[in-house]
């Protein structure tokens, strides 16, 4: 009997540091969207985003640090534009 892990096709984080690290390491974001207090980051999934995923909760990713300040700094402007436009924010 073959073991078989389906892969879905999105993988949804609100972790900003996650999402960061994986524009980083070029992955497609594909949406971001704000559920209730949340903001959440949708990206297209994948073997290697999964192996990604894995190493970074594992401790052994590692980016430039300046790359991964800049990609964050990136995902806060788009989220403080979603939520202006969302009338989530004052």
């Amino acid at each position: 009997m073959e073991d078989f892990k389906e892969i879905p096709e999105f993988k949804e984080t609100a972790d900003l540091d996650l999402a960061g690290y994986f524009l980083v390491k070029d992955f497609q974001l594909d949406s971001i969207k704000i559920r209730g207090h949340y903001v959440i980051f949708k990206f297209k999934n994948s073997e290697a985003l999964e192996k990604e995923y894995i190493k970074y909760f594992n401790q052994e990713a590692f980016v430039d640090a300046y790359t991964l300040c800049q990609a964050i700094r990136r995902l806060r402007l788009q989220t403080r534009e979603l939520r202006v436009h969302t009338g989530g924010e004052k």
